[in-house]
């Protein structure tokens, strides 16, 4: 997929946006857009690459080959570190954004027997709900049974640390056989030494050094059987973490309280006497991921709205910046050299959350779709766990273009009939007002419309980042995008 995208936050008529559909002697199509007062308008035109991503190397014993990979956090990782007078840093996960650090599935770090979880975290809220800090469950992953959850998960649940010791719902009703919850032991803002210990016959919650919470399994422990490990979410939105996260090991054997106490004790001791990578080596971890690598400096999407550039955009891996876009003489609104972005295998360009309020608003772009798309691809979207989901997108064929506006049903399974031609730059735009949208689609003999009658409330477009060329509830896309621009009332 190509895009070139536009955000106005007031619906456009039909007669302005015929100004910006192709015909011979078309006048300047980025003064054209301009004019009309953008809030936001990406021409995508950066030549710049996106540096190779670069993973989050394993110390422990099982090396290299179960390094983290980073997902959507180029630019988050180089934080403030937990560990008290050393320079070594974190990283920052919003796992709304899609954020997190994938470990590959291996039954060598998921024994059937003793296991120790060890992390620093630095939860930035205690807002109530469920969030997946480290987890290693089936979800999904056992094909003849979609209720089987066998493996852990340590969480975050407002202010309370979780562990969830999995169960393969083999009775019927049992998708977790323990859940432990250890009350009021988060603290916001703060790093926190969080240790989960399994000796087979007990699991124990131990924060800053002291056990907080233990019990007997209620029912026997299964390990995980094919799932990857993962940081900051459980594989999909819904147990999105939001915070700082360091120094993560895993331990094929349970730790002792001694053990975890020295851990703790040395990571808050800036006259440390022996490096705190080597105290933790010495326990022989299977899995130790210290999150220290930098970030990539990724390209920028320059915004040309009245949001300015509080509101510029950032290429992220698996997006192919500069590709040709719309050029003169085919499309003589546009410059000899135009360019636009491509998106395939997970890319996107991320555009930060603004904090307004709109009851009418309009989202333009030009896309040229590369085969049928992933059910309900995005084109241009906002989501996030506390955002309801609101942008363009394709159905279920993947080559139907729709909307959606603060997750109505009457919005994303309203079907225009508009199919996205292949391999051809093609207009479209939604315009929405408080009780109508209308959707539009340029073809060879100029625009064609269809009508939503429907009451639309007000969207906020804070929170989560509104993203272009990705829903981050869907999979990834084969398209290129053009000067996408979205306008407000």
């Amino acid at each position: 997929m190509n895009l070139k995208s536009v955000l106005r936050a007031a619906p456009w008529s039909a007669a302005c946006l015929a100004l910006l559909t192709p015909s011979v002697g078309r006048a300047d199509y980025p003064a054209a857009v301009s004019a009309l007062g953008p809030v936001a308008y990406y021409r995508l035109n950066s030549t710049t690459p996106i540096p190779s991503e670069i993973p989050a190397a394993n110390a422990g014993s099982l090396g290299a080959a179960l390094a983290g990979q980073y997902q959507s956090m180029s630019g988050t990782r180089g934080q403030q570190g937990a560990l008290a007078g050393d320079a070594n840093t974190a990283v920052l996960i919003a796992g709304a954004s899609g954020q997190q650090v994938v470990v590959p599935f291996s039954p060598a770090y998921n024994p059937n027997g003793p296991f120790t979880v060890e992390l620093w975290a630095k939860p930035a809220n205690t807002i109530n709900g469920r969030r997946a800090v480290a987890i290693s469950m089936v979800n999904g992953q056992n094909p003849g049974n979609g209720d089987d959850r066998s493996g852990w998960a340590l969480n975050q649940s407002g202010s309370n640390w979780e562990v969830l010791l999995g169960y393969d719902h083999s009775d019927g009703a049992t998708f977790y056989g323990t859940v432990m919850t250890a009350p009021d032991t988060v603290t916001e803002g703060a790093w926190q030494h969080v240790v989960l210990v399994y000796s087979g016959d007990a699991v124990s919650l131990y924060v800053n050094g002291t056990e907080v919470a233990s019990q007997a399994p209620s029912l026997p422990m299964l390990p995980n059987t094919g799932a990857p490990l993962i940081l900051g979410d459980r594989g999909y939105t819904g147990w999105d973490y939001n915070g700082g996260l360091d120094e993560f090991a895993l331990y094929t054997t349970a730790l002792s309280a001694a053990d975890i106490k020295a851990h703790y004790d040395n990571g808050v001791n800036a006259a440390r006497s022996k490096a705190y990578a080597d105290l933790i080596k010495e326990r022989n971890p299977a899995l130790y991921l210290r999150l220290d690598e930098p970030s990539l400096v990724l390209p920028v999407a320059t915004n040309s709205g009245s949001w300015g550039a509080v509101s510029d955009g950032t290429y992220q891996a698996g997006t192919t910046p500069g590709i040709a876009g719309l050029q003169n003489p085919a499309a003589s609104g546009f410059e000899s050299t135009n360019r636009a972005a491509g998106f395939a295998d997970g890319g996107y360009v991320s555009i930060p959350g603004q904090s307004v309020d709109m009851d009418a608003a309009t989202f333009v772009t030009w896309i040229r779709r590369h085969g049928d798309q992933p059910a309900r691809a995005g084109i241009m979207h906002h989501r996030g766990p506390e955002t309801k989901a609101t942008g363009l997108g394709f159905f279920d064929d993947g080559r139907t273009f729709g909307y959606n506006w603060e997750d109505f049903p009457e919005t994303y399974n309203f079907n225009p009939g508009f199919v996205i031609p292949d391999e051809t730059w093609t207009f479209i735009a939604v315009t929405v007002q408080s009780d109508q949208a209308v959707l539009y689609m340029g073809t060879a003999s100029g625009l064609v419309a269809a009508t939503n009658t429907f009451a639309h409330p007000t969207h906020n477009f804070a929170g989560a980042a509104l993203e272009l060329g990705r829903d981050n509830a869907s999979a990834a896309r084969a398209t290129s995008t053009s000067s996408p621009s979205m306008t407000r009332r």
